[in-house]
């Protein structure tokens, strides 16, 4: 596997993915677990918290409660930047 600046390209494919679905879930003002997604990514909850909190900055909303999150991007998320 080919590195990229200290980390595999699978490993980038991977975030992509991960970020993907959490805009999607956005998109669709879908919630989840962040332990289901744990296993199914095969990564640590710490880790998705990091993606979240990387989403959150342009614009997307997480809110988590009894630990099912509710996502959305009425706050903007990325259309705001494709409109703009």
């Amino acid at each position: 596997m080919k590195k990229i600046m200290g980390k595999t390209k699978d490993s980038r494919e991977n975030i992509a993915i991960r970020l993907l679905k959490f805009m999607q879930f956005a998109f669709l003002g879908e919630s989840f677990r962040e332990k289901d997604l744990q296993s199914e990514f095969g990564v640590d909850v710490r880790t998705i918290q990091r993606d979240l909190k990387a989403l959150r900055a342009y614009g997307f909303e997480f809110e988590t409660k009894n630990g099912v999150t509710h996502a959305n991007c009425v706050g903007g998320g990325v259309s705001r930047y494709l409109l703009a």
